[in-house]
């Protein structure tokens, strides 16, 4: 059963840091960097108001309100759940080369011409520190963009006439919620067959994309929870604090690898997607993160 790909339009950009105290920027650098990023953008769309430079000042908001949450003080219309961001960021350590880390930028949507202001936003916070410490670090370079569509992202295809072994290698710690809204930090089956199929149904509602997929949630459910699954994760604690509710937040979740067996084609492409856009609490913060390896 051939799947269609989600015509979700994307850019993602990658670049190299070397940061002056990796220690303290190691535990969590997307919540540093995503803290600082906020008080600069309002700060800088506050001045292009003043200034009389309203394009500028909607680029600022644009982008806070892709990689933060609702912009302070504009008057947004209510609604009766909260989109989801558009923006990911998600950072590795070089494990070759001391101090050097990579640094990943996803937005969803046409949100290609924020490449430029979160390039220079992001050298200014490096001169100016981040997090508690105040750690700076510089952008050695720029190394790729990519601006495409979902399906031009995924780059293995599949074998759509027989079902196919995976092995998920979730490599940032994963929140799942339970149906409830109980927030897991361990692997459950169930709770993350019902998280990426609602992830990515949101995004394309939130987008305006056609979700042409083949099963219902209940259906896909049902489906996924039957599949023979095994593996090995282990808890990653991490914690950030927020200035805007006053208190640390945890952002605990599982890393490891699992194994699915026997994966029918149109769940398989479920999970290729689910690669590319991540699953759970704290996408924005670059949780949820998995590599997809596919095996006969």
């Amino acid at each position: 059963m051939a799947m269609q790909v989600p015509a979700i339009k994307m850019v993602r950009s990658r670049y190299i840091l070397t940061v002056d105290n990796e220690r303290e920027f190691s535990f969590f650098p997307e919540a540093c960097i995503r803290g600082a990023l906020g008080y600069l953008l309002y700060d800088w769309a506050n001045q292009c108001f003043e200034k009389s430079n309203p394009f500028k000042a909607e680029l600022c908001i644009r982008l806070y309100e892709a990689l933060v949450g609702p912009f302070p003080n504009k008057q947004i219309e209510v609604r009766e759940a909260t989109p989801p961001k558009m923006g990911m960021l998600f950072i590795t350590k070089d494990e070759t080369q001391s101090s050097t880390f990579f640094l990943e930028l996803t937005l969803l949507g046409d949100n290609d011409d924020l490449l430029h202001l979160f390039s220079a936003a992001l050298k200014q916070l490096g001169h100016e520190g981040v997090g508690n410490e105040a750690v700076r670090y510089k952008v050695h370079t720029k190394i790729v963009s990519q601006i495409g569509i979902l399906s031009d992202f995924i780059a293995e295809n599949l074998n759509e006439s027989a079902p196919q072994n995976a092995e998920l290698l979730f490599c940032s710690p994963t929140m799942l919620k339970a149906y409830g809204g109980r927030l897991l930090n361990d692997w459950d089956q169930e709770a993350f067959a019902r998280n990426l199929y609602n992830r990515i149904e949101l995004l394309c509602n939130a987008l305006n994309v056609p979700f042409d997929y083949a099963y219902s949630l209940s259906d896909f459910v049902e489906i996924f929870v039957s599949l023979e699954c095994s593996g090995s994760t282990r808890l990653s604690p991490r914690m950030r604090y927020s200035s805007r509710q006053h208190q640390k937040i945890n952002c605990s979740g599982f890393t490891g690898a699992v194994q699915i067996k026997n994966v029918p084609p149109a769940v398989m492409c479920m999970l290729q997607w689910g690669e590319q856009l991540a699953v759970g609490k704290n996408t924005t913060f670059g949780a949820g993160r998995y590599n997809l390896q596919i095996s006969i």
